[in-house]
């Protein structure tokens, strides 16, 4: 009588080219999440030019926020925020404003936020500069600014672009 099974060590070994073969199909899934999710910030933060530039546009001048310091986008005037700066220390101090969402209100229906790490949790407005500060994680993504030299907690770089005049 003639056994037609499978030894223990054949199981083994197609189990484990089964697990191998699934590590790097999840590996290669994560990065096109990455890309995905920075390109998704690339075409928010193309809205957001856009709204300030619609502003500009009517009113001559960008949008005064209550403070010259940073500000979180979209945010509640109590809500503290962060990033990166160019020379990639943290800027801490940026909080929302509701002036300036009520400004925008008008030229963009709501406004994006990226995806969240902590208190790295909003796109960042500078009066200041006339910047716009966003988190990017791929090599996918060209920065049209400057970017920080420093990742934040999420292992993201922050965009500082400018504004068009």
């Amino acid at each position: 009588m003639e056994n037609k099974s499978f030894t223990l060590i054949e199981l083994l070994v197609v189990i484990s080219i089964i697990g191998m073969l699934a590590s790097i199909v999840l590996v290669s899934v994560k990065g096109a999440r990455e890309r995905a999710r920075d390109a998704r910030t690339v075409q928010e933060v193309e809205e957001i030019v856009k709204a300030f530039y619609l502003y500009y546009d009517a009113n001559g001048k960008y949008p005064v926020p209550i403070s010259t310091s940073p500000r979180c986008l979209g945010r509640p005037g109590t809500h503290r925020c962060n990033c990166k700066t160019k020379s990639g220390e943290d800027c801490a101090v940026s909080k929302g404003d509701d002036t300036l969402n009520t400004a925008l209100s008008v030229y963009i229906s709501s406004m994006p936020y990226p995806a969240s790490c902590g208190m790295y949790d909003s796109y960042i407005y500078v009066w200041t500069t006339q910047e716009i500060a966003w988190p990017f994680k791929t090599n996918a993504v060209k920065c049209p600014g400057a970017a920080s030299p420093v990742v934040d907690d999420c292992g993201r770089q922050w965009c500082w672009q400018s504004l068009p005049k």
